[in-house]
């Protein structure tokens, strides 16, 4: 690879991974995200057909941990074949399309986040921009897959409900089809961790 060529192609990973406006600065002015995100420029500038991530978010402040996941998910894009180490199980079924389950070097289960999720009970709590009328939660308990509803403050309910990423997505245009103004749909945890406590018993994680 020529020398131009090698500046050319460091030139489109450092804005792969949103760092070519900092390009001339030394690396010991950089915060821990950007160090991070140099780092997979770095493994990057080779064109690799495999890109190994152990703990990529590991340290980082909110928003470094959502850049480093932003870049990710473009990746996944490309023809990169990505294998991410992590223990953030919430960030795995975010960025990833499969998942092994490891414990103690042997493998429990692997298959797509999404057969995974299917079936597992998941509460979410959602806040809204007006209190809910009792039309409004009457029709959201009716919606199909919800098991329970819980008003716990004026502007908040908590649900229950069995699926996967795509059951959450017909429940929360089911709610808003209600008319109910949803500011924040938040699962309480991610249904990829009740898989993982399925297979490890407790004590052994």
């Amino acid at each position: 690879m020529s020398g131009e060529a090698i500046v050319e192609r460091s030139h489109a990973v450092l804005e792969q991974v949103k760092l070519l406006e900092v390009a001339d600065k030394r690396t010991g002015q950089f915060s821990k995200g950007m160090k991070q995100r140099l780092a997979i420029a770095q493994a990057l500038l080779h064109e690799p057909s495999i890109l190994i991530l152990d703990e990529p978010t590991s340290g980082l402040d909110p928003r470094g941990m959502v850049e480093v996941r932003d870049i990710i998910k473009g990746l996944i894009k490309t023809d990169i074949t990505i294998l991410m180490s992590s223990h953030l199980l919430y960030e795995v079924q975010e960025v990833c399309d499969k998942v092994a389950i490891i414990d103690r070097g042997v493998l429990l289960t692997y298959d797509s986040v999404k057969n995974l999720s299917a079936g597992q009970d998941v509460t979410v709590t959602i806040t809204t921009l007006d209190p809910i009328t009792r039309p409004e939660f009457e029709a959201i308990k009716a919606l199909k897959d919800v098991t329970s509803v819980k008003r716990t403050e004026t502007l908040a309910l908590k649900l229950s409900f069995s699926g996967g990423p795509e059951t959450q997505f017909h429940v929360l245009r089911g709610i808003l089809n209600t008319g109910v103004k949803v500011v924040s749909y938040m699962p309480q945890r991610a249904a990829i961790e009740d898989v993982y406590l399925q297979f490890v018993p407790e004590g052994e994680a």
